[in-house]
């Protein structure tokens, strides 16, 4: 009996782990699979009515969810539709699958009610994917007569605000207001739609020459939308810099030839693989851009995770009076903490960051701004202000696809992973790592007047800089580095500047190894490890030097080739 009681407790042991694990498994393939493949492509889509029920059940709690009062008044239309154009929408999109296709983009009559006063206006979908069109709940653009503008607005886009990250989006809109980035108008707003009760959406002034003009902009411009169409398959294709034909356009130039992308051109020339590595593509770069925006719009993209802008969210405007092109933050989104040697979502960015100097500098930018308790305590508060903002008006929208648990559940995720962020970039700038080999020169390498070779491999995204080596007390020679700081970077070791006369230029191996030559002097292994004073560019603290060995190269030198 006791041997059976054994067998029957293993049992029971072994069945609760595997369920367990099978329970893990299934949380985890429903986390990582996007929420409309579920929807469409697997059981769950076939299996309908059970989910209804779950849903009923979900949205009956829907009652106990009130929100805070709003900190400020949140602005409130009224728009009247008629019935039919609306069966007539409805019978169009029932034909598509995941893109909006322009036979969709029908513009009809509604008339527009704020604060008492009625415009006549046209409307209609917007939105590229299904998830702003298929359900009830649409995303609108919004278009007001010439003469009879809206506050100054030509058109307004409408948009669902799970599409933004509910309030994640208005945080990354205050931070490029602080950071002087062109930023259209944006704002939440409660819609009602044919009588309904206020709808919550996330308002935004579109690419018009009043917006920019509004904010001390010529409106006499080209502005573009470089990613311009996509195909009809799930994943989308991003044709941003494969053809200039893909490209569209917000507003054309009377200035410019009408039909011309040779502007676009100057960008395009800057997106070719490895065009980092021409000689002049650092003063193209400058031609075009001003240095600081550049860093700024990265910077803004990687406080919210460094994932979705750019690419087919690119938006760009060439401004004559500079012969520039500004680039304005767009659907930044929000996404967890990824490392900072994330793939970047730009090829733009990834060949202007290519360049270490660059690289350096939007990392000090990084770190100056997330070292500030003002900035960094103004971002904590309009994290729970836009919260407070949206949050009793979602939960009372009566066209919301969410239950009031997701929508709480998300608006608590989207507010951690804006913390979690900056949290996250804190750490990784302070973390600069190295391995470290004092090598003994070949005696070639002596007859060259080496007197030292420092190996050094890096960890990390973050640059180091060795700041002075100090020398046994009998060698008279001093070989401070003097302010000529060499930068152990992503592919650079040295500035463009010399060295000190003492010291050779480095030789720079594959990924993040360098080796650094010291002439001038003679040492014996008794003397070894030096002390090296190596420092995070970033922090100015000293770098984490995880091993320091020595190596006498000249033992081996008759056996092993030189891999230099």
């Amino acid at each position: 009996m006791r041997r059976l009681k054994i067998i029957a407790i293993g049992l029971l042991i072994f069945t609760v782990f595997q369920m367990v694990a099978l329970l893990g498994m299934t949380l985890l393939m429903y986390q990582i699979t996007p929420k409309s493949v579920l929807a469409r492509d697997t059981f769950i889509g076939r299996i309908q009515p059970l989910m209804l029920m779950v849903r009923l059940a979900d949205r009956s709690l829907n009652t106990f969810y009130r929100g805070p009062t709003p900190p400020a008044e949140v602005p409130f239309y009224s728009i009247e539709i008629d019935d039919a154009d609306l069966t007539l929408l409805e019978e169009k999109l029932e034909k598509l699958d995941v893109f909006l296709e322009d036979d969709a983009k029908i513009w009809m009559d509604i008339t527009f009610t704020a604060d008492g006063e009625k415009y006549d206006a046209k409307m209609r979908v917007r939105g590229d994917r299904f998830n702003h069109w298929q359900f009830r709940k649409k995303s609108w653009r919004v278009k007001f007569p010439k003469d009879h503008l809206f506050r100054g607005m030509r058109e307004m886009t409408l948009i669902i605000p799970e599409d933004r990250a509910w309030h994640a989006e208005m945080v990354s809109y205050h931070r490029a207001k602080k950071l002087e980035l062109l930023q259209p108008p944006m704002q939440f707003v409660g819609v009602s739609m044919n009588g309904s009760a206020p709808l919550a959406y996330v308002e935004v002034e579109h690419w018009t020459k009043e917006m920019l003009e509004k904010q001390g902009y010529p409106g006499d411009v080209n502005f573009y939308n470089p990613g311009g169409t996509q195909t009809s398959t799930f994943d989308g294709w991003d044709p941003l810099y494969e053809d200039l034909e893909y490209s569209g356009k917000y507003l054309e130039s009377d200035i410019s030839p009408q039909d011309s992308f040779e502007q676009l051109e100057l960008l395009f020339s800057l997106e070719e693989e490895g065009a980092y590595l021409e000689p002049d593509f650092q003063a193209k770069v400058l031609s075009i851009f001003d240095f600081d925006t550049l860093i700024k719009w990265h910077a803004q993209s990687f406080l919210a995770g460094n994932l979705h802008a750019g690419g087919a969210n690119m938006r760009v405007f060439f401004d004559t009076s500079r012969g520039q092109f500004v680039p304005v933050p767009w659907d930044i989104h929000i996404t967890t903490p990824k490392p900072l040697l994330s793939q970047y979502p730009s090829a733009l960015w990834q060949n202007i960051f290519a360049i270490p100097e660059w690289n350096l500098a939007l990392h000090q930018f990084l770190w100056e701004y997330l070292s500030s308790e003002e900035q960094v305590g103004d971002d904590l508060v309009y994290i729970d202000s836009y919260r407070e903002m949206v949050e009793e008006m979602a939960y009372r929208d009566p066209h919301k696809l969410l239950s009031n648990r997701q929508i709480k559940n998300d608006l608590d995720r989207r507010s951690r992973e804006l913390r979690e962020n900056m949290d996250s970039l804190r750490e990784q700038l302070q973390t600069s790592e190295l391995l470290v080999a004092q090598r003994l020169p070949t005696d070639d390498d002596l007859a060259d007047g080496i007197g030292l070779i420092l190996d050094i491999t890096m960890r990390g995204p973050v640059a180091s800089i060795l700041t002075n080596v100090t020398l046994p007390s009998e060698i008279e020679l001093d070989i401070s580095l003097d302010g000529e700081e060499f930068i152990l970077g992503e592919t650079l070791l040295a500035p463009e500047s010399p060295p000190v006369d003492d010291l050779g230029f480095p030789t720079e191996t594959p990924q993040t190894h360098y080796l650094l030559e010291l002439r001038g002097f003679t040492i014996t292994a008794g003397d070894l490890p030096l002390p090296l004073d190596l420092r995070n560019a970033v922090t100015g603290e000293p770098s984490d030097v995880i091993n320091t060995v020595v190596v006498d190269d000249s033992r081996y030198q008759d056996f092993v080739p030189d891999l230099r």
